[in-house]
C-alpha cells in the first residue's frame, strides 16, 4: 500500500477526531475504510455514500471514493445517543 492512500477532512478549527463529529475522507485507490489507522477507536454510519470519480495524485491518476461519516467513540454511552 502506498504511504498516502486517504484523506481525512475535519470541520474548519478542528485537529483531532472527537467523538460526534462529521468528516469526509477521500479514498484514493484500493483503500478502504478499514484501512484507515485513525479510525480504529471509533464506530461510524454513513451520512452519504458520496461519489466515486479519478483524481491526480503524485503525477498518477487514481480512483477517488469520497464518504462523509458521522464517527462515535466505540462505549457503549455512544449508543444510547443515536436512539
Amino acid at each position: 500500500m502506498e504511504k498516502y492512500n486517504y484523506r481525512i477532512y475535519m470541520t474548519p478549527g478542528k485537529s483531532k477526531l472527537k467523538n460526534n463529529d462529521m468528516i469526509r475522507i477521500d479514498l484514493y485507490g484500493s483503500c478502504t475504510i478499514k484501512d484507515v489507522n485513525e479510525l480504529k477507536g471509533f464506530n461510524f454510519i454513513y451520512i452519504t455514500k458520496g461519489h466515486t470519480d479519478k483524481t491526480q495524485l503524485h503525477g498518477k491518476e487514481v480512483e477517488r471514493k469520497v464518504r462523509y461519516l458521522k464517527i462515535f467513540k466505540k462505549d457503549k454511552s455512544s449508543y444510547n445517543r443515536l436512539n
